[in-house]
């Protein structure tokens, strides 16, 4: 148990300094001013910081593991980072500029950071704490994008620009088998709603620093899929 929760610390952190290197390099070459950047990059890092530590602060009190509230407190965790996606695209002007800047390519090549995601929900598995739909064994077909992510992103480097169509259609496969397996993760929790009635239940993510996979990990693969396909989509 303790392999899996290092694992946990140990990935969150380096996907988000990697993104945090990506971030300072897309300011740092983009058109913004001086005032317009240190803006954009501290409003960012605070809202992430404010984020990581309330939904640490939510698991480890508790407060996410009751299933018996309607609707279940665990929503908490899944929504407000779409919602707030959705709003900090809409309202930031500078968000263009900043992805304008940063090379296509690095975004696929982030989401390979799911292969590793998979093979921990694997091992949970094994240890009896996470149900077999959970993973590439049962329901969960996530590992393709990790392993496919790579190649895509190699020979966009390669083709450039002829290689759009087909990252825009990536990113879309990614976002489903997204959208599969957090459909699977809302019907495995102990709820009213529970379809997957094999034990044990998905009840783990409302723990620290499980919660981490959906509030940190989950929020990073569809965010990556989200940012892709605006820059692409602006080149059609």
């Amino acid at each position: 148990m303790v392999l899996i929760k290092v694992a946990y610390f140990l990935l969150c952190g380096l996907c988000l300094f990697l993104i945090g290197r990506g971030l300072n390099y897309g300011i740092k070459n983009s058109s913004l001013n001086v005032t317009e950047r240190a803006r954009f990059r501290n409003r960012f890092y605070i809202l992430l910081i404010v984020w990581i530590l309330l939904i640490s602060a939510l698991a480890l009190t508790g407060f996410l593991g009751d299933f018996e509230a309607f609707p279940p407190r665990f929503v908490l965790v899944l929504f407000p980072p779409m919602i707030g996606l959705l709003i900090f695209t809409i309202r930031s002007k500078q968000l263009k500029a900043v992805l304008k800047a940063i090379p296509v390519h690095w975004l696929l090549y982030l989401q390979s950071f799911r292969v590793v995601v998979e093979l921990m929900l694997w091992y949970q598995y094994e240890l009896g704490i996470t149900p077999i739909q959970m993973t590439f064994e049962g329901r969960n077909f996530d590992i393709l994008v990790g392993i496919t992510g790579p190649i895509i992103a190699y020979l966009y480097q390669k083709k450039g620009a002829s290689m759009r169509k087909w990252v825009i259609a990536w990113n879309f496969f990614g976002l489903a088998l997204l959208g599969n397996i957090l459909v699977i993760a809302i019907l495995s929790f102990p709820t009213p709603l529970r379809y997957f009635m094999n034990e044990p239940s998905n009840y783990l993510v409302t723990q620290f620093p499980f919660v981490w996979l959906p509030g940190i990990l989950v929020s990073i693969a569809y965010s990556m899929h989200y940012f892709s396909l605006k820059q692409n989509w602006r080149s059609q």
